[in-house]
Order: structure tokens, then sequence, then C-alpha cells
């Protein structure tokens, strides 16, 4: 068992890589040539909400990681909104409409109750207890649907603690990809997650812990290539944590002393999600002032305004989030402009 503790997903990710370079065996797999792990890996995340990564090299689209989400904490399964910010999702639907593996959709829906709801009300009423458990994987109808599917949920299951006096994570997923599923989306995904059942329980925020049962990478895919060299067995990701370097302190979803609450928070996410480029008045900041100019400067940028998506990303409140859609941004002004001459910092 390999156990990597990181002090957040960007020194998470340079670790994994070694991880799988030095402990690592290539394989075959449904979907290419993989270099995995002998062993399962344990992540630790000593900081979840130091989530966002800002690697050049990786280049993670910052506004599908935080608009993904959103989707999930939503409760939706649709194709069309996550599509919005990374098309190629659609490539994992069954019908072109829907997700049937959605983990939003699966928490808050799929098994006839809302088990974000219920798990809040438990921890409220008794934040020792072992039984916060939150399920994604339905045995009766996953089974079955093994090799018909295209989207079967990765992660099985997460577990809430708070004997400790902090609210601690752990999330069971059954097959990660180390770039782009655990140290990528999913970090991003759980983490929020993570912070808003602390949020909204008042416990505070503790670790987030990730098992990965079978931890690999696509080593045939150009953007791991990137990260990797294969040919000196060399990993060329280094960490780029502007969190230390920058003092960033990430922001709240729900400023309680403010006078937000969780309520509040719900009814900003179903106003978001019915349009999100609708021009309504919300009640919490981090929806009025990081996730709408999120959306603005992505709208801008996708109808090719960059430049104009640039200026609107500087208004994004959240400084964590602000230093990557903006850096994300200008790599694409960059190509577009000097399309021979752009490449990736190391």
């Amino acid at each position: 068992m390999k156990v990597i503790i990181a002090k957040n997903v960007n020194y998470a990710l340079e670790d994994a890589l070694w991880w799988l370079r030095v402990g690592g065996e290539y394989t075959n797999s449904r979907n290419g040539r993989v270099l995995m792990s002998k062993t399962p890996v344990i992540t630790c995340y000593k900081n979840p909400m130091q989530r966002v990564m800002f690697s050049a090299l990786r280049d993670a689209n910052p506004f599908f990681h935080m608009m993904e989400s959103l989707w999930m904490l939503a409760g939706r399964c649709d194709v069309e909104f996550p599509a919005r910010y990374a098309k190629q999702i659609a490539e994992y639907s069954d019908d072109g409409n829907s997700l049937y593996g959605a983990y939003g959709y699966r928490w808050r829906s799929w098994f006839n109750v809302d088990q974000l709801l219920e798990i809040v009300s438990r921890l409220k009423q008794d934040p020792s207890t072992r039984r916060a458990v939150l399920a994604m994987w339905d045995a009766q109808l996953d089974l079955p649907r093994a090799h018909t599917t295209k989207d079967l949920p990765c992660n099985t299951h997460i577990y809430f603690n708070a004997a400790l006096g902090r609210l601690d994570m752990t999330v069971c997923c059954r097959s990660n990809d180390a770039v782009w599923g655990a140290h990528g989306a999913n970090a991003v995904h759980m983490s929020m997650l993570h912070q808003f059942i602390a949020e909204a329980t008042g416990i505070p925020i503790g670790e987030y812990y990730q098992f990965s049962n079978n931890f690999h990478v696509y080593v045939d895919r150009p953007d791991v290539q990137r990260l990797l060299n294969e040919k000196n067995g060399d990993v060329l990701y280094r960490v780029d944590d502007r969190y230390v370097t920058n003092h960033i302190m990430p922001v709240q979803l729900i400023r309680t002393a403010q006078g937000e609450s969780m309520d509040n928070f719900m009814a900003d996410l179903r106003k978001f999600m019915d349009d999100p480029d609708c021009d309504v008045v919300y009640a919490t900041e981090f929806f009025g002032g990081t996730v709408v100019n999120m959306q603005i400067a992505h709208t801008a940028h996708k109808r090719g305004y960059t430049e104009n998506a640039m200026e609107a990303a500087k208004h994004i409140v959240a400084e964590d989030w602000r230093i990557a859609c903006t850096e994300w941004l200008g790599r694409r002004l960059e190509r577009s402009m000097h399309p021979e001459g752009a490449s990736y910092a190391h």
C-alpha cells in the first residue's frame, strides 16, 4: 500500500507521478496502455480547500472543474451543462442526454433520498456518528450494466468522520486516473463536497483521504506524455504552489459569520443551474463574486473574445480561481497569437 501525504493537490500530483515511475508497471486496459501502481494508493490532502491546480504543464481547465463541482452539488445528471465547459464529456453518455454514473444525481436522487441533506442533519445531531456514509455504487443496477454502459461510477462510497472535532472525509475509488481523476477533477469536486458538508454542519474541515484501488495513468495520451519523460524515466511536472508563494486563502462557500446559510447557498445553486447566464442577484459572495465572474469569462472565451474573457476573469473574487482562470485563458490567447511558438511552461 502506498500512502501519499500532500499539503495540497499541487504536491499530490508530483508525488503520484514519481510513485508510478518507481512503483508502477505497464499493462493494457480497455482504454489503452497504462502505467499502474502495483498496490492501492491512499492520498491524504492536509489542506483539501487548496484544490486549484496551477501548473501550466498540467494545464487543468479551472472552468470545467468548478462548474462540474456545482453540477454535482446540484444533483444533476444531464450532459448539456458540463458539456458547455468540456464537450468531450458527452462521449461518456449512453443516450447523448444524460450520464448514467453522475455522482451528484446519485448523491441527491438515485436512491430516493437526498443523501447530502441527510448527512448534514445526522452530523448536526451527532457529530460522533460513524454512519455518515454517502453511496454512489448501486450493486443491483451497476453490476449487470458493467459491460454495457459507458459510465459506471469510479468513486463508490464516501465516509464522513467528525469524531475528533474536525470533519475528515474518505473517498473510496475502484479505478482512478492519477492525472485527470484523482489529482485533477476528483480533487476539486470531492473537496467542494467536503467543504460544503463542513460549512453546512459548522464542523471545521479536516483532512481528505482518497483511497484508489486501481491507480494509473494512460501513458499514450499526449497530455500525459507532457508530464512524463518516457525515454529518461523522469517526471517533468513540477510543483507550482501559489497557495504558498502568493499566500492565498481559499474562500468559503457559506460565510456563516456574514449571515449566509446553507439555504442561501442551495437557493443560489438552483438559480445558477437554472440559467447560468441570467443576470440575477445572489445571496452568497461565492456565487455573486466568484462563480458568476467565472461564467462571464468562460462565455466570452467560447464566443472567441478571449481578451474580454481575461478582463472578466480579473474580477473573480476567489484569488486561487482568479489566478488559474487568467493564466489558463492567457495560454490560449498566446496560442492564438503565436500558434507555432506557444509552449507549456515547465
